[in-house]
């Protein structure tokens, strides 16, 4: 009979820790994030975040299952958690310009961006970004280095905002760079399309638009109409 007790005694420990643990609830999430419910996904990370409150990943995660649900300023509220907790992290930067920038609010996602850019390469200077792609390459890839494919999200994020500042030239050959085989951020074709056409490249805006769109990006078919007849 002690040795049933003391048996079940381990089990139910085991159990509890196993329902007590934020990596339980952060997996959870994961699986709902999978099945694209992003409002269940984010109740389990809340209970993650409680169990550890310096859980960052649960905070990064729920940053991002916000943004898909179109609360961008929550998500920016999880984003300056995660900083604080890792300061030197890139990645909650990208993502964080990337929701300003939704918010409309231009001037501070470029310095999101262009923190993620001086975190990334310590010898960035803030202009050796810029130039023709093969100039990029040569730069931030030498010879014997892996590709490094988080780049051209972070450059597409700074072609971005330039767009929206109307920083056309510089919005131009960041979304240059960010055109790579490999990733090829879908919106990248969208924004050269908008670039070009400021620029009063109407052909090959329409080129643009139309990649753009064959890719999936189903808002651009307004811009088409309109001016690719």
């Amino acid at each position: 009979m002690k040795q049933i007790f003391l048996f079940l005694l381990v089990l139910f420990s085991i159990s509890s820790c196993k329902y007590n643990d934020e990596n339980y609830y952060y997996e959870k999430a994961y699986q709902f994030e999978e099945k694209e419910q992003y409002e269940e996904a984010i109740i389990e990370l809340n209970k993650a975040k409680i169990f550890n409150p310096k859980f960052d990943k649960a905070y990064l995660n729920r940053a991002i299952d916000k943004s898909i649900i179109g609360e961008y300023e929550s998500a920016i509220g999880d984003l300056n958690a995660v900083i604080e907790l890792k300061p030197n992290s890139i990645e909650p930067y990208v993502w964080r310009a990337e929701y300003k920038r939704m918010l409309e609010r231009y001037e501070e996602a470029m310095k999101d961006v262009e923190k993620a850019l001086s975190l990334k390469n310590t010898e960035y200077n803030g202009t050796n970004i810029v130039g023709p792609k093969e100039y990029n390459h040569n730069k931030l890839f030498p010879k014997g280095d892996n590709y490094n494919i988080e780049m051209e999200f972070i450059v597409f994020e700074r072609g971005a905002t330039n767009y929206h500042l109307g920083n056309y030239s510089q919005a131009l050959n960041d979304l240059e760079f960010s055109q790579q085989e490999i990733s090829n951020p879908i919106s990248t074709h969208y924004y050269m399309g908008l670039t070009l056409l400021e620029l009063n490249e109407l052909t090959k805006a329409c080129e643009e638009f139309k990649i753009a769109y064959k890719l999936g990006e189903t808002g651009v078919k307004e811009d088409i109409d309109k001016y690719c007849k």
